[in-house]
């Protein structure tokens, strides 16, 4: 879905593509340095395989290869691109229009991703077990350690992954769930009080609802939307520094670390009683998305040509990243290793793999994502005209 055509909308696409590229590294990271992502476990110990994993664990870096933190951006942009359609325009029909098509939009990529996996795992590609008695990565265990099933890949594709279910089978699908309900929660609130003068009572409670959820970043961004269409709080077009200072706080707070806070700078930083990452995470990447919109530099570089044409293979480069890590960068990191030192190998690894990675995000755009895009447009135009003969009748 294409956010906007003016320079500070398109920034938006090119942060889009900036977090697929985080979520890719992310999950490398995890493969190879868990203890870079995860921090030291005394109930489960984490093997160092460099002393950079303790140094750099903990601190702000952490953003840019945060994988939580750039899901947490995902869904502060569905929130805002969901819903700032109807608060420039006031059309109704955007929002339902965007409702009929969400569900094949979201559904049509994702089952194809999985019947790969599923192809994948049967014919014997996965180099998982072996990598994992090397790196020495729990979480690279509990990825395709099972027997594939046909009938269990398309139930998952389907509608499995849709309503919380196992995402065995392609683990960045957890994101779903949030993302058809999180959808449809901006969809309706907008729908029932997007015209409401008093509409910010409802922000407010729905703030209240979901601060310890991931859903907190679609309202969050829905809330955006509003004041960016119609030019209040920070986006009424006058220069601030404010937004340098939001920049810093969001990559600062964004960075939150996944294990433990004990002695890292979040310690202090802590609200008392709230360690739910996503909020955290939700709150660094909405005054990021802010900056993003009002700080003219950032803006005009996201939104370059390069960048922002990122926007359009995000879906696919999340949907793709992982079956290729778990097949060919695993393997390739084996076969190193034989002759490098594990570090040298891991990086060779990941080197060689990146550009496989691409070449299957623009592969899967052009045959599955764009197509799934045409197929539910037009399922929902076909759905909108339906209705209205009903109606009529």
């Amino acid at each position: 879905m294409s956010i906007g055509s003016t320079d500070r909308l398109l920034a938006l696409e090119g942060l889009r593509g900036v977090a697929a590229i985080v979520v890719t590294f992310y999950h490398a990271f995890l493969i190879f340095w868990p203890l870079l992502i995860l921090g030291q476990d005394t109930a489960n110990p984490v093997v160092e395989h460099t002393t950079l994993e303790s140094v750099l664990y903990g601190l702000p870096t952490f953003a840019l290869y945060s994988g939580v933190f750039a899901v947490s951006i995902f869904f502060v942009l569905s929130g805002f691109v969901l819903s700032i359609n109807f608060f420039t325009t006031g059309k109704m029909n955007v929002i339902r229009r965007l409702a009929a098509k969400r569900y094949l939009r979201l559904m049509l990529p994702a089952l194809a991703s999985v019947m790969v996996a599923w192809l994948l795992i049967t014919v014997g590609l996965s180099h998982n077990a072996e990598a994992h008695a090397v790196t020495q990565s729990y979480w690279l265990s509990l990825q395709w350690n099972f027997e594939p099933h046909f009938f269990e890949a398309l139930g998952q594709g389907i509608w499995g992954v849709f309503t919380g279910g196992p995402t065995s089978y392609n683990g960045v699908l957890w994101t779903m769930v949030y993302e058809l309900i999180g959808s449809f929660l901006v969809f309706f609130t907008v729908m029932l009080f997007g015209a409401y003068p008093r509409r910010w009572i409802v922000y407010i409670l729905l703030l209240f609802i979901t601060f310890q959820t991931w859903y907190i970043g679609f309202v969050i961004g829905m809330i955006l939307a509003d004041l960016y269409a119609h030019r209040k709080f920070i986006f009424n077009g006058k220069p601030t520094k404010l937004s340098l200072l939001f920049l810093t706080l969001g990559i600062v707070i964004g960075s939150y670390p996944l294990g433990t806070v004990e002695g890292t700078i979040y310690e202090t930083m802590m609200i008392p009683g709230l360690q739910n990452v996503s909020f955290y995470t939700a709150i660094g990447a909405a005054l990021v998305i802010i900056s993003v919109l009002t700080i003219p530099r950032v803006s005009k570089l996201l939104s370059s040509k390069v960048l922002s044409t990122l926007g359009k293979y995000t879906y696919s480069l999340y949907l793709v990243h992982m079956l290729v890590l778990f097949t060919l960068c695993t393997g390739l990191f084996l076969w190193f290793r034989t002759f490098m030192d594990y570090n040298w190998a891991a990086l060779a690894s990941i080197a060689v793999t990146l550009p496989v990675i691409a070449l299957g995000a623009f592969l899967f755009e052009r045959y599955v994502d764009s197509p799934s895009i045409k197929l539910s447009g037009k399922f929902a135009d076909w759905l909108l005209q339906a209705g209205k003969k009903t109606i009529s009748k």
